[in-house]
């Protein structure tokens, strides 16, 4: 009960978070990449697994497996970690966060901050929200569905993103990305 009324309290400031960052869409002198609305599609029954997943814990019961404080501690401080991260990201990017992928004008590529280090800490910053939110409920299957739905999801997004880079800044790009780690530093 106690990590469901946890996961539960996670769950809601995710939810509140997601409603309250600025969507900033891309306006009509932005340029998207092609194929952006067949990836939407693909994105959009990712988000639905991914959705699903948060809802596993409400229907299945915790997973033995995972002791419950431990459980509940790890949950939770993934979850402040990313949240922080994620924050940080939102913040640093200003106008240039989008959740759809374009190229702004007078855009750029952010080398400071977190960025320094991170390609895509927003991307981090959400896993680690999530995975925090399903350590703390000890929701094996929310886990598992998460895991397969997000790691498809962001491998395509991460992609399109960095080939949409790489088209607008070229080498600039490609030698920042031979300087930065996609979404762990030191490891990926």
């Amino acid at each position: 009960m106690v990590s469901f009324v946890v996961y539960l309290i996670l769950f809601a400031i995710y939810v509140l978070v997601v409603v309250l960052t600025p969507e900033r869409s891309p306006s009509e002198q932005d340029t998207q990449p092609s194929g952006e609305d067949r990836f939407t599609r693909l994105a959009t029954f990712l988000f639905l697994c991914w959705w699903i997943a948060f809802l596993l814990p409400m229907f299945t019961s915790p997973w033995e497996a995972m002791p419950l404080w431990p459980s509940v501690g790890v949950g939770v401080f993934l979850f402040a970690l990313g949240s922080v991260v994620r924050k940080v990201a939102v913040q640093t990017l200003g106008r240039l966060f989008t959740y759809q992928l374009c190229i702004r004008e007078e855009h750029r590529i952010v080398q400071e901050g977190i960025y320094r280090w991170i390609r895509h800490p927003s991307y981090t910053g959400t896993l680690l929200e999530a995975l925090g939110m399903l350590i703390a409920a000890r929701s094996l299957y929310g886990l598992c569905l998460f895991v397969v739905a997000a790691s498809w999801l962001f491998a395509l997004r991460i992609r399109r993103e960095e080939q949409m880079m790489l088209d607008q800044f070229g080498d600039d790009y490609r030698d920042y990305m031979k300087r930065t780690y996609r979404l762990i530093p030191w490891i990926f």
